[in-house]
């Protein structure tokens, strides 16, 4: 338990290192990047919307959900054999949802493995938005692909 602990803490300090400046880039154009990135090696194909009109982020928030966009992606090429990934960021007044869905197998995330088990990801995504003051919600049913659906508020 102490070393499930350990590794946790570890990985959540690495995580807080990594969710930095974005170089006064936006962050639907970094995500392009990112969605790019895995095109080149497999026969996947990844896309970036943005609806409605995109705001300058503080770079804690727009870190934070690069990163999650990134492990989403991530865990769905690794387990669910995507064909499309498609990233939606999704502007109104007073939020911002990220949502990542991919065509892949799906998976029952009541059964999915957690912490006790070495897998971070979910985990480490739910703590994400909970820093950010937002929620996180995983969507998916075997053979029908996943949607992450991550919301940030833009107020305070």
């Amino acid at each position: 338990q102490l070393l499930a602990q350990s590794r946790a803490e570890a990985r959540r300090s690495v995580w807080n290192l990594r969710a930095q400046a974005l170089n006064g880039r936006r962050l639907a154009e970094i995500l392009r990047d990112v969605a790019a990135g895995p095109s080149t090696r497999n026969p996947l194909r990844a896309r970036v919307s943005v609806i409605g009109e995109e705001q300058e982020l503080p770079d804690f928030i727009a870190g934070h959900l690069l990163l999650l966009a990134q492990e989403s992606m991530t865990n769905a090429i690794k387990h669910a054999r995507p064909e499309n990934i498609h990233i939606t960021l999704e502007f109104t007044e007073d939020s911002l949802e990220l949502s990542v869905h991919d065509d892949g197998i799906g998976f029952d995330p009541r059964e999915a493995p957690g912490l006790a088990e070495g897998h971070f990801g979910l985990q480490g995504m739910r703590e994400r938005m909970k820093r950010l003051g937002g929620t996180v919600k995983v969507e998916s049913d075997a053979g029908a692909g996943t949607t992450i659906r991550a919301r940030v508020p833009l107020t305070e």
